[in-house]
């Protein structure tokens, strides 16, 4: 399978960023965090720990997606999602942006696939 260099980079980030929300799993609350963000953080965890990561691309990219990059990415989302490799998820009825994201058994292959080969061409 062809994919773009967007596409590897959305495949491989919804991998990265959901093993390592999940490996933090459970989410202990301590004394003097703040309870709001402890809900917020708790939640996202908990969405990793079954596969779903909410769509991050400035944390993907390393910087705030300007309006080319967010067109791209959400066309590599809707590609991947039409190839079988995502799943995407709106957070309510009669929402049309995809929010959150998991990979599918094909998808997890295939992201593992290319952050072994990132990793020996390094």
């Amino acid at each position: 399978m062809k994919l773009s260099e967007v596409e590897k980079l959305l495949i491989i980030s919804v991998l990265h960023h959901r093993d390592r929300l999940a490996a933090m799993f459970p989410l202990i609350w301590t004394r003097g965090t703040d309870r709001v963000e402890y809900a917020r953080d708790r939640v996202e965890i908990e969405r990793a720990h079954v596969g779903i990561v909410g769509v991050d691309w400035a944390g993907w990219l390393g910087h705030f997606p300007d309006a080319r990059e967010r067109k791209a990415g959400s066309r590599a989302i809707h590609r991947l999602i039409a190839d079988g490799l995502l799943i995407g998820h709106k957070s309510g009825y009669g929402d049309t942006q995809i929010k959150y994201l998991a990979l599918t058994a094909t998808g997890e292959q295939l992201a593992k696939e290319l952050t072994s080969a990132s990793e020996v061409s390094a």
